[in-house]
């Protein structure tokens, strides 16, 4: 139990002065790009590709989870996981709901204004 976490203290303490993609093989200093890359360690090429071997699997970055899923977590070429893509569809549907309601209001404000507008050339 105490050397997993030893290990892990050793590695973090490698890479403070050089940031590498994660990817085994790529080796890319991500040092210079933005913080998202970074705080990820990923590099552009890898984040980006359809797929890359990693723990002998052709897996895929998602871009909501910021983690490598196997492809057949994914729909077709979608940089998103299946998993992320519905809880966002699924927030986004509940919101026009919501907006369904405002809009109904909107109408009845709109004739309120018609009549004081009416009212007001009157």
């Amino acid at each position: 139990a105490e050397g997993g976490p030893g290990k892990k203290r050793l590695r973090m303490a490698r890479t403070p002065g050089l940031a590498r993609c994660q990817v085994p093989g790529c080796e890319a200093d991500i040092s210079e790009l933005k913080g998202y890359h970074r705080r990820h360690r990923v590099c552009l090429r890898c984040a980006n590709a359809v797929a890359v071997v990693l723990g002998g699997e052709n897996k895929r970055y998602c871009q909501q989870c910021g983690k490598f899923h196997v492809l057949s977590d994914f729909d077709e070429g979608k940089r998103s996981c299946r998993r992320k893509l519905e809880r966002h569809n699924n927030r986004r549907r509940r919101k026009p709901v919501d907006s369904r309601g405002a809009v109904d209001k909107e109408p009845q404000g709109d004739l309120h204004v018609e009549d004081v507008s009416s009212d007001g050339e009157a």
